[in-house]
């Protein structure tokens, strides 16, 4: 899948609003992007998510339509930062 995966666009579902995008993961066998992360910042609940790219709908410069509701966005991993150092 190619295309543009703008950061710190605003994400929505179907349903509703469902955020910011804040990272974007890349599968560094294929060099693509295989997911977006999607940041609800919902108190209590504050927790970014980890969405397949295959639930993307569209792109446009400034915003991501999901083709999933909040509740299963809401249901989808936790994001949780790690990072590799060189051995």
């Amino acid at each position: 899948m190619s295309r543009e995966i703008p950061l710190e666009a605003d994400v929505l579902c179907p349903d509703g609003p469902a955020g910011k995008s804040t990272y974007v993961i890349f599968n560094p066998l294929t060099g693509m992007i295989s997911h977006v992360v999607a940041y609800d910042g919902d108190f209590p609940e504050e927790t970014e998510r980890v969405v397949p790219v295959d639930r993307i709908a569209d792109t446009t410069h400034d915003s991501i339509r999901l083709d999933c509701s909040l509740h299963e966005l809401r249901e989808m991993e936790p994001f949780r930062e790690v990072h590799f150092l060189p051995r």
